[in-house]
């Protein structure tokens, strides 16, 4: 059901922020970031602008920062 997978989709988005505060100096953590930013921008949470924010600060230069909308 619609509520199921939305639930699914926020656990997944939280496991790849984890992982992002986990490895913070990981070559991959800004597409955990972006990951989790697109995941709850599709839910329209609220709490995705504070990946969008991390990744505007911290990488600016990146290829997953830059496909922030």
């Amino acid at each position: 059901s619609g509520v199921e997978q939305e639930t699914l989709i926020k656990k997944a988005a939280l496991s790849f922020f984890g992982a992002s505060l986990l490895f913070e100096k990981d070559e991959q953590r800004p597409e955990a970031l972006y990951l989790a930013w697109e995941m709850l921008t599709a839910l329209k949470d609220v709490r995705a602008e504070a990946f969008a924010k991390i990744l505007k600060e911290k990488y600016p230069d990146n290829t997953y920062t830059k496909k922030l909308k």
